[in-house]
């Protein structure tokens, strides 16, 4: 027998199962890259209720800054170069600042807040923090900034934020009776009987607690409340600072950052937890 037409058989065979394994392999990456196109687009699309609450400090956790003084007399740009030198008037002074990105800081916020609600709330002034944020180009990756000093609590206390984010608005539509809105009970279903129209406006609900009961509609003649809220349980302060803790408040502590750190790699950590919990499902105990 001729051992040359036994191998070509077994040839054929191994290029026709590789062809097979091939076509297998590049369905399996097309439909995965399918699904994780579809499941990013439904997890950035969700209500804004439904995400978490990411609120960051600003000094030592996304940036590192040093008054000019500090950094010509120690020559500190030579061990790494500035990414920006912002000035600003504070008590008639012009102060003048050099400043440093957190490695992977861009990157972290740019993704962390197509899924998230992210926020900074920083203790520095308003002054410097907004000059920061717009030389740096942070400011569009934030829903709002809030600044210690303009409260009197000793640590950065989130139910601001709640508050703020929950303050409904009442609909008056065309069913409401043309009389003072603020007369009407933010908690009663029912409109009086006497109807006129009138114009939509606002109506800021003053919150009950910690949470309210979110945007009332109007519909046929009923008030109707949507339901949902933000929540402190959803909720996280990252900061470099522990007493910045309040008691009853998620707490992330991130290790600050100064310049003299050869490697610096906390942000892509919590970058990971927070994708974690995005996938899996909000549990803040896990970060």
């Amino acid at each position: 027998m001729n051992l040359d037409s036994m191998k070509f058989p077994k040839i054929k065979n191994a290029i026709r199962v590789t062809k097979i394994l091939f076509t297998g392999t590049i369905m399996a990456l097309c439909g995965s890259c399918c699904f994780v196109t579809g499941y990013i687009f439904y997890k950035s699309n969700r209500p804004s209720e439904e995400k978490l609450n990411l609120v960051f400090d600003l000094d030592h956790t996304l940036i590192h800054a040093e008054k000019d003084s500090t950094v010509e007399s120690s020559n500190i740009t030579l061990f790494r170069k500035e990414d920006s030198q912002i000035s600003f008037q504070l008590n008639d002074k012009i102060r003048k600042y050099y400043v440093w990105k957190r490695p992977f800081c861009t990157f972290t916020l740019s993704i962390l807040s197509k899924f998230n609600n992210v926020y900074l709330y920083t203790a520095a002034s308003k002054d410097y923090a907004d000059k920061i944020c717009d030389e740096l180009n942070l400011d569009k990756y934030f829903i709002k900034k809030y600044y210690s000093r303009e409260y009197d609590d000793t640590c950065k206390n989130l139910k601001y934020i709640i508050q703020d984010d929950n303050k409904a608005k009442l609909c008056a539509g065309d069913i409401i009776p043309n009389s003072d809105i603020g007369e009407y009970d933010a908690k009663s279903a029912s409109v009086p009987q006497s109807r006129q129209s009138l114009q939509c406006k606002p109506f800021d609900v003053t919150p009950d607690g910690d949470t309210i009961n979110g945007a009332l509609l109007c519909a046929g003649g009923v008030i109707q409340r949507s339901g949902v809220t933000k929540d402190l349980k959803n909720t996280i302060l990252i900061d470099d600072r522990n007493f910045n803790k309040c008691s009853g408040q998620h707490f992330y502590h991130i290790s600050p950052y100064h310049l003299y750190k050869k490697y610096d790699f906390e942000l892509l950590k919590l970058f990971g937890k927070v994708i974690y919990m995005n996938i899996f499902g909000i549990n803040t105990n896990k970060i």
